[in-house]
């Protein structure tokens, strides 16, 4: 294409001296032969640069022709490559969000990092709730308990928002670890949904296993979230208030991990008959 520019300027410039020659000899007035000799010789070197001027500007139409098809060309091939690349960021965010899952929570679109490990039984959960420290005051509000509160290196609650969309993501195995005087037990659900905002993040849980001696969570299921400003129980008083925290109750209260921390009464933290819990965990996974 260069060359072409090259070639297509000199011929414009001789084209240009040959034009001055001529003009010189005709408008001299009087031309001698040897001048017309010299004026037709310039006449067929006028003719052949013009006929050279037209190859090049088609040359020049050709190329231009040839570098919108390749232009064409590499545009489609660079959209291929881009959807390529996108296929494999996406594949690698699939592949990641087995060891790292964030969930957006509330309505500020605020993001807490879902904590994730692999050590209790070889495959990755994803942290819900986790009481270890007593560092963090889980007696809260319902806009706390739907948005999320501590963070990854203390005691937290996830957030409800959160939570529903994990479960809505297919997390739905549950497991809950807790420990009573040292001695660790857990406790594992299949089919964990929990509901959105406007259904008062209703719970659903499904079939029981594990080592805990019995089945406590099963008093929840299908119970709505309360907490002291929300009273969402079949109680005929709040059972958040009673109870110093935000959980899902209906009229029988068998499991309380959010409860106060220390506490060895129906305030505090407790399964089944065990009171007093000193670590508790909340943990998700797809089946």
């Amino acid at each position: 294409m260069f060359r072409l520019l090259s070639s297509f300027w000199q011929t414009i410039s001789s084209i240009s001296v040959i034009v001055c020659l001529c003009l010189t000899y005709v408008t001299a007035g009087t031309v001698s032969t040897a001048e017309t000799a010299s004026l037709d010789k310039l006449l067929i070197q006028l003719n052949n640069e013009t006929s050279q001027f037209r190859s090049l500007i088609l040359q020049w139409r050709n190329q231009s022709d040839q570098l919108d098809t390749f232009s064409q060309a590499w545009s489609r091939q660079l959209a291929q490559q881009q959807q390529q690349l996108n296929a494999i960021g996406d594949k690698v965010k699939e592949l990641d969000s087995r060891s790292q899952v964030s969930c957006p929570t509330g309505s500020a679109k605020k993001w807490i990092p879902a904590v994730c490990e692999s050590q209790t039984v070889g495959d990755d959960w994803v942290l819900i709730q986790r009481r270890k420290t007593g560092d963090v005051q889980f007696y809260r509000d319902w806009n706390d308990y739907k948005n999320g509160f501590g963070t990854k290196d203390t005691d937290f609650w996830l957030g409800l928002d959160a939570i529903h969309n994990l479960t809505s993501q297919g997390y739905t195995l549950l497991r809950i670890e807790f420990a009573h005087k040292d001695i660790a037990f857990f406790a594992q659900h299949s089919n964990f949904t929990v509901e959105d905002e406007q259904s008062k993040y209703r719970l659903s849980i499904g079939q029981f296993s594990g080592s805990a001696v019995s089945p406590s969570m099963l008093a929840h299921n299908g119970a709505y979230f309360s907490t002291y400003d929300r009273d969402n129980d079949d109680c005929s008083f709040n059972c958040a208030r009673a109870h110093l925290t935000g959980w899902w109750y209906k009229v029988e209260e068998e499991v309380n991990i959010n409860g106060a921390w220390g506490r060895d009464d129906a305030t505090g933290m407790y399964w089944g008959s065990w009171y007093n819990l000193t670590c508790t965990e909340m943990k998700v996974r797809r089946p």
